[in-house]
Parts: structure tokens; sequence; C-alpha cells
């Protein structure tokens, strides 16, 4: 009998442990949260400033971008070295882009294009420090170029066609084309569609395989991707030799 009644007094014990227990818990709980949707309260926006002293150099890739980078870094790291300052490369994808860095403050001195720099630079009261030169020369054309298979002869055999322009504010790769044609009194809308491939490099490689109808791009990168001998892009080569020896990715 004494042990029923041990184990009924501990049974009525627990509901009193639980009630005990739920009393401090309505007391002590956190705060009910509410959240109001339409009242919000603005963020400052997020600025990660460099060290300080340090130039900020803005360039884009005009050819691949992720074989580039070790290049561009090393004429950052030399402008660096030359000035005795840190420095850092800020990569963009357009000239867009890096027009906008140098309007925000966000960029010291950038790499341009002739064709930023005249929309873009002398309105933004921009100061040209350097012209590069290649081969002696201190300037460069725009390639209109066509498939190999292609029967066009001239510009205006391409109307109705699919073109490729490089960027809105590259002169080699599209003022130069709208100056060409409004000069020799052709439509700059005479294309079936244009479109922005954002580096010559990618104009070629399309142009090549048949993507497009034609394209204009810098005459100097041109000359660098293209075999003189076959006349076509550079990367073409390697697949000619994979289908020549039967290379497979595997080997």
């Amino acid at each position: 009998v004494e042990d029923v009644m041990k184990r009924s007094a501990w049974w009525l014990l627990i509901p009193l442990v639980l009630v005990f227990a739920g009393v401090i818990w309505w007391f002590v709980r956190p705060e009910p949260v509410t959240v109001h949707f339409n009242k919000t309260e603005p963020i400052a926006p997020y600025q990660w400033k460099p060290k300080e002293g340090t130039l900020r150099v803005a360039m884009i890739s005009v050819l691949n971008k992720k074989n580039e980078e070790p290049y561009q870094k090393i004429i950052v790291d030399e402008i660096g070295k030359k000035l005795g300052r840190p420095v850092m490369l800020l990569r963009r994808n357009s000239y867009a882009e890096v027009n906008d860095l140098l309007a925000s403050g966000d960029a010291d001195i950038a790499f341009m294009s002739t064709g930023a720099y005249m929309v873009y630079g002398r309105k933004e009261g921009l100061q040209l420090l350097a012209m590069q030169e290649r081969d002696g020369r201190d300037y460069y054309y725009g390639y209109v170029i066509v498939p190999a298979s292609s029967p066009v002869q001239s510009v205006a055999e391409l109307s109705g066609k699919k073109f490729l322009y490089v960027d809105p504010l590259s002169y080699s790769g599209y003022l130069g084309m709208k100056d060409y044609l409004k000069q020799h009194g052709l439509d700059e809308n005479m294309f079936e569609s244009v479109h922005f491939t954002y580096g010559h490099e990618a104009s070629i490689r399309a142009i090549s395989k048949g993507l497009a109808d034609g394209a204009v791009v810098d005459s100097m990168v041109y000359d660098g991707l293209t075999d003189v001998y076959n006349q076509y892009h550079m990367g073409m080569t390697a697949e000619n030799i994979v289908e020549k020896l039967s290379i497979s990715r595997e080997d």
C-alpha cells in the first residue's frame, strides 16, 4: 500500500511541475515581433574603401576575358611600380561600365577606346594621358569581316543580313561603321538584325563559325588573331589539328 501511495504522489507532482514551468515561461517569454512591410527604412549602401593611396585602374577585355586578366594585372602592377603606389585592377564588361566608374569617382584612371573617349571623355572633362602605339602606329582601323565561304564582296551586300558589333562605345567596333554607312549613303538599319558581342575576339570567332553574316572588328585584334596563310581565326587551327589527327577530349 505504501508503494502505491508513493507512486501516486509522483504522478500528482508531475502536473504541478508542468504548470509551474508554464507560468515561468509565460513571464520570461520574448515579446512577439510584428513586421510591417509597408514601413521601411533606407539602408546605407555598402562601400568598400581601398587602402589609402591606392590607384584604381579600370579596364575591359577586348579579347578573351579569362586569358587577358594576367596581362592586365602585369600592366597595372607596372604602373604601380612606376608611381610607387598600391594599385587595384577594376575589370568590367563594357566601356559604359568603365565610364560609370569614372563618373562616380570609383576609378582614378581607365583604359578607354577612342570612341568611348570621344563620346564620353570630352563631355565629362577627362584628361587624355597617353595613346598606345603598335608597330610604330598610333591609329587603327575597323575591319568588316564575313565568313570565308560568304559570297559577299561589299558592305552594301550585307543588307538584310545578320551583323555583329562589339560595343556601343567602340570606335572600330561600332561608331566607325556608323560613320562609314552614313558617308556612303547606306542606312544603318539595313541589316536584318544586329547584336553586340562585347569582345572583338567573340565577333571574329562567331564569324569563323558562321553564326552571323558579317561583323566589324579592330584591325589590330584581327591581325593578331588571324592565320595569315589561310585567313581564318587562329582558334580554328586547333580544331583542324584535332580533326586531322583524330584527337579526342579523352586523349
